[in-house]
């Protein structure tokens, strides 16, 4: 089948550069969207058609920019015919004689027929069309490379919807995705992990705000899109919505007028876990015919149960820590209890020395030592570089995103939370620390071993979150504002410049000092909450700023990044080339506090 890209010639802020629109020829001339009939888009068909009519139209959705050049296109060629899935309240906004799709459908389209795919969530009579003989899938607005789709809440959108569509169309696996906006996608499976992660992220940002009293739509959009365009800031505002509305319905959080609040009930009260991570991009997973049903699961607890987050200690996102006992159930270490199958079971990964790894360690583990890897220039190509060897070598454990990913050192330290950092940025929907690390699992009584497997390789596909990493360029441009807190985590030497560990000794300017150490107690397990924020509200970093993290070179910024995911503060960056970077750089602004 030929298949011809038309562009719609209508860029926009919602659209990009425009429009893909795609023509099939043979038989049956057939074009998948009709744009917004744009002169140049018709002149632009008329010219690829190259003289046989076009004789059908198969619309994806009924948005203008997909459905409104109907009339246009009815005008040039009358004897086309226009088909798309009903949305009543939005079917008579253009001109055009509908035929109905149904889930199921075949219709003709070049010289093959397409399959219809019912694929709701980003509008609900949102289809795609698939050939089922070469694996090609017009996917309309379900997916786009570089970018993220709008959910619009209020305006038919449903965030449960779009989830379980995209499970649907993971489990075909087409061989070939082509979009409406955007480039071709090349792995399909890989963008579709991408983006639930990320809906995940955004659900745990959206109720970190509402417990830190964002009640609207709007103000929450302020928390956790620092900086967007006022342009899109309406689009923002309706995904928002539409993860709000995933949330009430799960009992996760309620509406009270126009605002909006964590809900009281015993299943919310436990934190983010199951309700709230579900609605923060679990979804159904698609039943034997490949069509997503039913309630959303959400992500598997590790070891592939689920159950309540226990939350004794008072976080916000207490499911980004696992404490040894709850670990020892999801492995089956518990009498009567089985262990999960290889698949279920989460991936362990002991960051400690080898030395500390070889004489005893969790059954299962991995060994990660990524201590002596840092990174001193934060310019592209070696950030690039450093971050590509990084998530190579997590794979290389066994890091995969169908499983829960937990991370210990000897205790709560620097090894397991830079670990956990680097699994949050590259995109991990389920990564936690175990909280006291092997201290304190060997002293709940657990068992350990010396014997090690070659773990199997992962099928992780790494992303990248930029917003959870700094570079020198962004703490430049950071300095002095009073919406951003610099916080070093170094030791009070470090700080003052009594210790220099770089060409030159001293701090980032203004930079307020938090050590790092402070984040534990005396048995290496994170403070409670309310210590914690107590300790970090004290120094000047609250939750209304953006913070960023610096230290030597990462490792003990990460940990501040750790104990400030747990508070819920929405904007946390780790400079990763840090001081080490900083200080060697003369062309760089240092100070001396104190002096």
């Amino acid at each position: 089948m030929k298949i011809t890209l038309v562009p719609g010639f209508n860029p926009g802020p919602y659209t990009g550069a425009g429009n893909n629109t795609w023509l099939l020829s043979g038989r049956e001339p057939a074009l998948i969207d009709a744009a917004t009939g744009e002169p140049r888009h018709v002149a632009a068909l008329d010219a690829a058609l190259g003289g046989p009519p076009l004789a059908r139209v198969l619309v994806t959705h009924g948005h203008a920019d997909h459905a409104s050049g109907a009339p246009a296109l009815a005008a040039r060629w009358p004897g086309a015919r226009f088909f798309k899935a009903p949305w009543p309240e939005r079917d008579g906004n253009y001109r055009a004689a509908w035929r109905p799709l149904a889930d199921g459908d075949l219709v003709a389209a070049g010289d093959g027929r397409l399959r219809v795919l019912r694929t709701p969530g980003h509008a609900p009579d949102h289809v795609c069309f698939l050939d089922e003989t070469e694996g090609v899938l017009f996917c309309g607005d379900l997916l786009i490379e570089g970018g993220t789709v709008v959910i619009p809440g209020g305006a038919g959108g449903s965030l449960s919807d779009y989830l379980a569509s995209l499970a649907r169309v993971r489990a075909l696996r087409p061989a070939r995705v082509l979009p409406a906006h955007g480039p071709e996608i090349d792995d399909a499976a890989a963008l579709i992990d991408r983006t639930v992660a990320h809906r995940r992220r955004r659900g745990r940002e959206i109720l970190s705000a509402l417990r830190l009293g964002r009640a609207t739509p709007a103000a929450i959009v302020a928390a956790v899109y620092p900086g967007l365009a006022e342009a899109l800031r309406g689009a923002a505002g309706e995904s928002v919505l539409a993860h709000l509305r995933k949330l009430e319905a799960e009992g996760a959080v309620r509406q009270r007028g126009a605002d909006w609040e964590p809900a009281r009930s015993p299943r919310a009260a436990a934190g983010p876990g199951d309700a709230a991570q579900e609605a923060a991009g679990g979804g159904p997973a698609p039943d034997a015919g490949g069509r997503g049903g039913g309630a959303a699961p959400g992500p598997r607890a590790p070891g592939g149960g689920r159950s309540d987050v226990e939350n004794p200690k008072g976080y916000a996102n207490p499911e980004l820590l696992i404490e040894p006992s709850a670990l020892a159930r999801r492995l089956g270490l518990d009498a009567g209890e089985k262990p999960p199958a290889a698949e279920d079971a989460p991936v362990l990964l002991d960051l400690r020395p080898a030395e500390a790894f070889a004489a005893g360690h969790l059954r299962g583990a991995a060994h990660l030592d990524l201590f002596g890897l840092s990174l001193v220039d934060t310019d592209p190509a070696p950030l690039a570089a450093f971050l590509w060897m990084i998530a190579h070598l997590l794979a290389s454990r066994g890091v995969d995103a169908g499983r829960p990913a937990v991370v210990y050192g000897e205790r709560s330290g620097i090894r397991a939370a830079r670990a956990f950092w680097f699994l949050e940025f590259f995109g991990h929907p389920d990564a936690r620390i175990l909280d006291g690390g092997f201290r304190a699992w060997e002293r709940a009584g657990l068992p350990v071993t010396t014997a090690a497997e070659a773990p199997a390789r992962g099928t992780w596909e790494a992303g990248g979150d930029a917003s959870r990493l700094a570079t020198w360029r962004q703490v430049r441009e950071r300095l002095h504002r009073a919406d951003v807190a610099i916080l070093d985590t170094r030791s009070d030497d470090e700080y003052r410049g009594a210790l220099v560990r770089a060409r030159r000794g001293g701090a980032v300017p203004g930079a307020v000092h938090v050590e790092w150490k402070r984040n534990l107690d005396e048995a290496g397990a994170f403070r409670p909450a309310a210590e914690l924020r107590a300790l970090y509200e004290a120094a000047g970093v609250t939750p209304d700023k953006e913070v960023v993290s610096y230290c030597q070179g990462g490792y003990r910024a990460a940990h501040a990044y750790a104990a400030l995911r747990l508070l819920g503060y929405p904007r946390v960056r780790n400079y990763v080339g840090s001081w080490k970077e900083w200080g060697d750089r003369e062309d760089l602004p240092i100070e001396i506090p104190g002096a």
